[in-house]
């Protein structure tokens, strides 16, 4: 069965992704400031794009350490089928071996997506930026409204409120 996490690591887990995904822009926008000698002539580090590929890259490297991870699970229980969370979904009736090419696609909008968003960040104030990546999570609510026929409950709609 799947461990439960403690409230405490919760709200740490709350916390880090909360600095992180702000310290991301405040790093991204300073990027911005950042001047180069280029030809004797001062120059603008602006290169949306090289920042979206150096912030995949990180993550890249954290889907390394999960297989590493993974590697080392599957020294210690010595077949796959042993591993105790992989057991658990199988009991139940979940998919354990997914084609990972499938994510290939959403994977390239995200990134053209995230370059898009930097080329705005250079052009406007952070917090802008931060309002409009706000605002995803409505359009993905109304599409899936829309196209998927999703019926939201109250804390939800609470929720897209409170955004």
């Amino acid at each position: 069965m799947a461990q439960k996490i403690s409230k405490f690591k919760l709200y740490l887990f709350l916390f880090g992704m909360l600095m992180t995904g702000s310290m991301t822009t405040i790093f991204v926008k300073l990027q911005g400031f950042a001047k180069f000698n280029k030809d004797g002539e001062k120059h603008k580090f602006n290169h949306a794009f090289v920042q979206a590929f150096i912030m995949f890259l990180g993550e890249f490297f954290c889907l390394l350490i999960y297989g590493v991870y993974r590697l080392f699970q599957r020294y210690k229980y010595g077949r796959v089928d042993k591993i105790p969370d992989l057991a658990e979904a199988t009991r139940r009736g979940y998919r354990t071996q997914v084609n990972i090419l499938i994510f290939i696609i959403p994977a390239f909008f995200d990134i053209f997506a995230t370059s898009i968003l930097f080329f705005g960040l250079m052009l406007i104030p952070a917090s802008g930026y931060q309002m409009i990546r706000g605002s995803m999570v409505f359009v993905v609510a109304i599409i899936s409204m829309i196209f998927l026929n999703k019926r939201y409950h109250r804390h939800q709609w609470t929720s897209l409120a409170f955004l």
